[in-house]
């Protein structure tokens, strides 16, 4: 465990994080969402979850689904919840790619396009 307080520790510090990549070459990253500024759709297909109607933007594949970033106000609010099948990570963080899932599954940049801008159309 590189932090007991998890997304808390979370910086953009450059130098912090290459003496965390030095010091543990495979750690896996995460994203603190909103104080990042980027909301992110997880679509879980085992649970039901389809990308139809939601807007492309970047993308990543992840163990069992994907996840859509788009680019949000850090003002704004969001449910836990999109519908069936798909969560909105907002108040938390995500693991990017290219992280390992503890299932040995990478995530993967699929769609490497800039992230949309969620108030184009999320209401």
């Amino acid at each position: 465990m590189l932090s007991k307080e998890g997304l808390y520790s979370a910086t953009n510090d450059v130098n912090q994080i290459a003496k965390w990549f030095l010091k543990y070459p495979s750690i896996n990253i995460g994203i603190a969402c909103q104080p990042s500024g980027i909301v992110v759709f997880d679509v879980d297909e085992r649970a039901g979850g389809r990308l139809e109607g939601l807007p492309p933007t970047r993308t990543i594949k992840t163990s069992d689904g994907y996840h859509l970033y788009y680019q949000a106000d850090p003002s704004m609010h969001f449910p836990g919840k999109y519908r069936e099948g798909i969560d909105i990570k907002w108040r938390g963080y995500v693991v990017a790619a290219p992280s390992i899932h503890p299932s040995g599954t990478p995530y993967k940049v699929i769609d490497s396009r800039p992230m949309e801008d969620i108030r184009m159309w999320y209401r």
